[in-house]
């Protein structure tokens, strides 16, 4: 894993120098999740910005984000937290102003954490690549952008679904 994250970095770094990628928009967002079954739904917590084009049509998003959930067994409390790294590719649909489709590639921080019916506590964390498929629509605001997406992250034995609102502000 940590070879084809350095792979990846190392790959970004080569396309950020060659096409003089740049921060031009900083923003968040807050969204629903919608975990793989035991989790219940909980609420997503992100950053975004974009840096530019790759080649035609295709736009840098670089993105942090952190959401929780929880679960009850019955014979035990869970509860999760995930703070994820990672990069979005967006492709601009020619056919309809501000609507774009997408996907990434991430990693993601897990905290799990136990609690038992006799109230003993455990937590594990582990790393996990993940890869993201996304669409969306941008909507320009004056300085800044609103945007709406859905996403679909796959993670080793773990997915979700997310619903994200926010907005991004220019820089210069």
């Amino acid at each position: 894993m940590k070879r084809l994250f350095i792979t990846l970095f190392c790959m970004a770094a080569l396309a950020a120098q060659a096409q003089d990628l740049e921060l031009q928009k900083a923003g968040g967002g807050l969204g629903i999740i919608f975990p793989d079954n035991p989790w219940d739904n909980g609420f997503k917590l992100g950053t975004t910005a974009y840096m530019g084009e790759l080649i035609d049509g295709v736009h840098l998003y670089p993105i942090v984000n952190y959401w929780s959930s929880s679960t009850d067994l019955g014979i035990a409390d869970l509860s999760l937290s995930n703070f994820q790294l990672g990069a979005d590719v967006h492709y601009n649909m020619k056919e309809v102003d501000g609507l774009y489709l997408g996907g990434g590639i991430n990693l993601n921080f897990f905290s799990f954490d136990v609690v038992d019916f006799l109230g003993n506590t455990s937590d594990v964390s582990e790393t996990r690549v993940g890869l993201a498929l996304l669409g969306g629509y941008q909507k320009p605001l004056g300085k800044m952008t609103g945007f709406a997406e859905a996403r679909y992250n796959i993670i080793a034995d773990f997915n979700t679904f997310e619903l994200v609102a926010g907005l991004l502000f220019e820089i210069h």
